[in-house]
C-alpha cells in the first residue's frame, strides 16, 4: 500500500540526539515490521533541562502526507 513510504524526522531542541548521533533521520517502508512499527531511539543527557522534542514528516514517494510534532 504504502511502497514509497518515507518517514523523516528531526530534532528541534538543543542537546539531543538520535542514537546514532544525527539530529535528523530517515526510515523507509523497509524499516516497519509487520505491525507498522519502527524502533527510534535518542541520546538525551541526564543534564538536559528539555526532552527530546522532534518533527515526523510522512512522505507517500513525493506526496506529503503528513506532519507530527512531539
Amino acid at each position: 500500500m504504502f511502497d514509497a513510504l518515507v518517514v523523516r524526522s528531526e530534532i528541534i531542541v538543543g542537546g539531543i540526539t538520535f542514537s546514532n548521533g544525527l539530529l535528523s533521520n530517515e526510515w523507509t517502508a523497509i524499516d516497519f515490521d509487520a505491525l507498522g512499527q519502527c524502533e527510534a531511539e535518542f541520546i538525551r543527557p541526564a543534564e538536559a533541562q528539555s526532552s527530546f522534542c522532534h518533527i515526523l514528516d510522512v512522505y507517500d514517494g513525493d506526496e506529503f502526507l503528513g506532519r507530527y510534532m512531539r
